[in-house]
């Protein structure tokens, strides 16, 4: 991947250099097909010194379409093997990104809880039970909810084809 550019009148080579993961050019925007920010990235932060081969993007069956990177023969061929079983969007339409941010919600409420000792064993007898109850029974109707995205169809699991692009 190579241009040429005017550099106050002589010509240079610009050569790209290999950007897997968006820190070349700002950093992750679309970690998991965009399911989480780049806050989800964690602290290890690396990029590639190699110089860039190819232009690709992700895209499954359905027409999901990743972003546009700039990538070095081995980290294409890494990718396509390794990062290629699951499309995101799939895998995570809004119903289930919905969903699973209700399941949290219930799953840090029912936490606080059990941390902050309103809801403790006492005598065999838990205390606070009946909103523990309620919690418990909204998370395992959020689940068979999710359940039945999946087996209606609505998540599905894609695999993804690394496409290189002109």
């Amino acid at each position: 991947m190579t241009a040429l550019a005017s550099n106050g009148g002589s010509a240079a080579i610009v050569t790209a250099r290999c950007n897997p993961f968006g820190h070349e050019t700002g950093g992750p925007k679309h970690l998991m097909g965009g399911v989480y920010d780049a806050s989800y990235e964690g602290p290890q932060k690396w990029h590639c010194e190699n110089p860039a081969a190819v232009r690709a993007r992700m895209m499954c069956e359905r027409g999901h379409k990743g972003q546009v990177m700039s990538l070095c023969r081995s980290h294409a061929i890494e990718i396509q093997r390794r990062q290629s079983d699951l499309c995101p969007p799939c895998a995570w339409p809004e119903a289930a990104v919905q969903l699973n941010e209700a399941m949290n919600f219930v799953q840090r409420e029912i936490s606080a809880l059990i941390q902050e000792g309103s809801a403790f064993i006492n005598q065999g007898a838990i205390v606070r039970a009946s909103e523990m109850q309620a919690l418990t029974k909204q998370l395992e109707g959020y689940q068979e909810r999710m359940t039945e995205l999946y087996r209606s169809g609505v998540i599905q699991k894609n695999p993804l084809t690394l496409t290189e692009i002109s």
